[in-house]
């Protein structure tokens, strides 16, 4: 090895030994854990520099073999042991490779640009809000793996990468779950063991819950690494968030499978249920098209127009892939996590490009195409249609109250009024989707 690859200038003697008596002082009277580690780090460094400037001068001036020999070999073993130190302070346990880091970070860019954009123009503000913050916390973690290429010591873009990166996909789920509580809306609630509002206080709630825990155990584990303590408290903090996660997810894919058998296969003697059915169906595929003219009659009618959006019988295969993405996501961050800091699988980058990067950008990608501006209709229209329905419920309700003589007659005034409101509205609703669809709002 030449020792003209890792020369040290002499003159940096006098600052490598106040570097190294400063260090020696604050060891000798610290009890804390950060300034025990990070000032022997210091000695470390120094010592090293210090024996490879020693080494260099007595290669500059001795002219005997064995003389060169020693020298060289204490400059080479003060270099491995200046790489071990580099290593040590390396919070990833690798060195970031910049390229792949780089692409994802354009990528969540443009999702998270597109859903800017979409929500803008659609009116969805809930689904808009939470897929713009899944994916504006994914761009911000990858733009902070870039940071960290070359600065893989510097806490501040490791943190920020970490939480962000294990947070996001919780906000991408809740904007699955708002897809499949609409779907059941447009169908009829009859075809799911939850009312669509329950999606809101069950799965929404969950992921809330999920996102706290995380940040929690987040929070404490920056904590602890700033001052060089165990980080086993946060890091299984983290770990229980994503495993309630997981359970969150798999009993939404248990309601989003009941949903599909009982929407698609309510009435055997209709469509009968097979895997070539169910194939067809979800694939909307010659054959399922001529079925689902057979289930329609079973769907709450005034939302026909809804349904018969080109990419509405597709909505349903996007939710389980959507799904899948995400839930393949989190078991990795789960084994991940699990195996600690030091792990196999978080040594080693490419997992996290293509177990949770990847996957978590087909997810968003498939929000993009199958984003209810585009699978439902505008949110004018869609809204339009909910009136109807919660007008025709009214209706229907009064009339029975009617009929069962359930009403005061000092009541009979408003509740014919309400009656005839409804009916109105009943009207004009009619008429704005026929003008509706004159302006191809359809």
């Amino acid at each position: 090895m030449s020792s003209s690859l890792t020369y040290i200038d002499p003159t940096a003697t006098v600052g490598l030994m106040q570097t190294l008596s400063s260090a020696l002082a604050v060891v000798s009277t610290a009890t804390a854990n950060a300034p025990l580690y990070t000032n022997s780090d210091y000695i470390r460094g120094a010592t090293n520099s210090l024996n490879i400037i020693s080494a260099q001068g007595i290669l500059a001036t001795a002219t005997d073999a064995q003389s060169q020999a020693q020298a060289t070999a204490i400059i080479e073993s003060a270099i491995l042991d200046l790489a071990a130190l580099s290593f040590d302070e390396n919070l990833y346990n690798e060195w970031l490779t910049l390229w792949p880091n780089v692409v994802f970070a354009v990528v969540f860019g443009i999702l998270l640009t597109i859903h800017v954009l979409l929500t803008l123009l659609s009116g969805y503000w809930y689904f808009g809000a939470v897929l713009l913050i899944g994916s504006g916390l994914t761009f911000a973690g990858y733009l902070s793996r870039c940071i960290s290429v070359g600065n893989e010591s510097d806490e501040n873009p490791f943190l920020s990468q970490f939480i962000t990166l294990t947070i996001s996909p919780a906000f991408v789920m809740a904007g699955l779950y708002y897809m499949l509580g609409r779907m059941l809306v447009f169908h009829g609630d009859h075809f799911s063991i939850m009312r669509p509002r329950w999606f809101s206080y069950i799965f929404i709630s969950c992921d809330i819950l999920s996102i706290v825990i995380q940040a929690i155990g987040g929070g404490v584990a920056a904590g602890a690494l700033s001052e060089k303590q165990s980080t086993l408290t946060g890091t299984h903090t983290m770990v229980a968030g994503i495993a309630f996660q997981v359970v969150s997810m798999s009993f939404f894919i248990f309601v989003l499978a009941e949903f599909v058998i009982k929407s698609l296969f309510h009435n055997t003697n209709q469509v009968p249920f097979s895997l070539s059915n169910l194939f067809a169906l979800l694939f909307n595929t010659k054959r399922g098209k001529e079925l689902r003219e057979f289930l329609e009659p079973n769907y709450v009618p005034n939302y026909l127009e809804v349904r018969q959006k080109k990419l509405f019988p597709y909505v349903t295969l996007s939710l389980f892939a959507g799904t899948a993405f995400i839930y393949i996501r989190c078991i990795y961050r789960l084994v991940e996590l699990s195996q600690g800091w030091s792990g196999f699988l978080i040594r080693h980058q490419a997992f996290l490009m293509s177990l949770d990067a990847l996957q978590v950008a087909f997810t968003c990608g498939l929000m993009i195409i199958f984003h209810p501006y585009f699978s439902w209709g505008a949110r004018k229209l869609v809204k339009l249609s909910d009136r109807l329905v919660n007008n025709i419920e009214l209706e229907k309700i009064i009339t029975r109250d009617l009929e069962n003589g359930s009403v005061d007659d000092d009541e009979d005034q408003s509740v014919c009024g309400s009656a005839i409101n409804v009916q109105m509205d009943n009207s004009i609703f009619n008429n704005r989707v026929e003008s509706d669809q004159d302006k191809n709002f359809a």
